[in-house]
């Protein structure tokens, strides 16, 4: 029996190499992984030390773990650890190996539980009442073990295909189905973006990310049926988010709404207008500035679904800006480990809400390359981003201009659904900070 069992002894190897690294070790307990999905002896004993250590409230590292195998005679070695703390280069695909090993793992189980079945139906001895409840206690392990993994039958994954693409085709009154709409005109056509999938925007210093954000909440606000979105950003107070949201509605600059007598009259009318506008639509957006939320992949995560159950499942979008100034749920010993932790634990955390990621970034430095077109290397903690987005674009300004309307570079190096990479400009007004749409093909401002 043993000989036919699935076996995944390199996708073994690859987690415990991760399970050595104390800033994967808790990630790796909290993933649901446990001492059974191993076949491997020595990575039985391995992983089942290491918990019994994080349990007894010692942080795990190579040598505390072969020290205490040592004392308990293990033939484990120093050496032997090393060499399995090293053997995995990048962990980038952290998550994809954990679910290999728990796919095995189930399948061993249920063949196990299928050969005693047998086992059970051969025996004369046994009373039929007996068999059938084993039978029934191996069909419910087999759905259990269906949901866990997501691996449904392809006649199940036809049907759920057919019913995401009616829902894509054909949206009832109540949502807004499975693509989620730009606020900012043009959008939609280059970038079909879908629920769960992740968007990157990077951008050089005051390019215009967050402004870019704001003008696609204010857009979307404008719709006859906006679909609900949040925003979290570290970066600036609430008060800030605010008067960007307003000025881009009003019209009005935003530098005159936090100077003493710098309103007129009419321009006072235009933001009580826009704040009265933005009351009524306060069903359908929420703003989390400074210090409004813990800045961790968990302290979304909690908002989040505030926001979804008050909004009964239709929150459609997530901005986060950005990404470099926020903190991951474990620890990092790098600036480049924690962004990767960061997105690595925010897309698996969030992965269960029906929503699309959208994530601004920094750049590696500070401004941008002058006319050269930026790539996905220009984005710190670039492989994680590379990993887990499926849109990547940049905004770039690659010309100097005192005009107050004017376009900026927007372009794609990476994109999913069948869209094709697109390099277009996006018109921006630096007065009220608002991107209004994208330019056409032959139009001049």
């Amino acid at each position: 029996m043993n000989q036919i069992l699935p076996k995944v002894q390199e996708i073994e190897e690859k987690v415990i190499s991760a399970f050595l690294r104390p800033e994967n070790t808790r990630r790796i307990i909290e993933l649901g992984v446990k001492k059974e999905m191993f076949t491997d002896p020595v990575f039985i004993e391995i992983f089942d030390a290491g918990v019994h250590l994080i349990r007894s409230g010692v942080e795990l590292d190579v040598v505390i773990l072969a020290q205490y195998l040592s004392n308990k005679k293990s033939d484990i070695d120093t050496l032997k650890l090393a060499e399995l703390h090293y053997s995995a280069v990048t962990f980038v695909n952290l998550k994809q190996w954990v679910q290999q090993l728990r796919e095995f793992y189930g399948r061993r189980q249920l063949m196990v539980n299928l050969a005693n079945l047998g086992m059970d139906f051969a025996n004369p001895q046994k009373v039929a009442a007996e068999v059938f409840q084993n039978l029934q206690k191996v069909c419910l392990q087999n759905e259990d073990y269906l949901k866990m993994q997501g691996n449904l039958p392809t006649t199940e994954q036809a049907d759920r295909y057919l019913e995401s693409l009616n829902r894509l085709q054909n949206p009832r009154n109540n949502e807004s189905g499975i693509i989620v709409h730009w606020g900012i005109d043009g959008i939609d056509e280059l970038c079909p973006l879908q629920r769960r999938q992740i968007f990157v925007l990077g951008a050089g210093v005051n390019t215009g990310k967050t402004r870019f954000a704001l003008s696609d909440l204010a857009g979307t606000l404008m719709q006859d049926k906006p679909s609900p979105k949040v925003i979290f950003s570290k970066e600036n107070p609430n008060r800030v988010i605010w008067d960007g949201l307003v000025s881009i509605i009003s019209g009005v600059s935003a530098y005159n709404l936090n100077v003493t007598n710098g309103l007129n009259n009419e321009q006072f009318a235009e933001v009580r207008k826009a704040v009265d506008f933005l009351k009524k639509k306060a069903d359908y957006f929420r703003l989390y500035g400074k210090g409004e939320y813990k800045p961790t992949p968990s302290g979304i995560i909690e908002k989040v679904h505030h926001v979804f159950d008050y909004t009964n499942g239709k929150l459609a979008d997530v901005w986060v800006d950005y990404i470099q100034n926020h903190q991951p749920d474990g620890k990092a010993f790098s600036a480049v480990e924690k962004v990767e932790k960061f997105i690595q634990e925010l897309s698996d955390g969030i992965g269960e809400y029906p929503i699309a990621l959208k994530l601004l970034s920094q750049l590696n430095r500070d401004k941008s390359r002058g006319n050269n077109r930026l790539t996905v290397n220009d984005l710190k903690g670039s492989s994680a981003i590379e990993q887990e987005a499926d849109y990547i674009a940049f905004l770039q300004q690659t010309e100097k201009t005192e005009a107050d309307v004017f376009g900026i570079d927007f372009y794609a190096v990476k994109t999913r659904s069948g869209a094709s990479r697109w390099n277009k400009k996006i018109v921006f007004d630096k007065n009220i900070g608002k991107m209004s749409r994208i330019l056409g093909k032959y139009e001049q401002l």
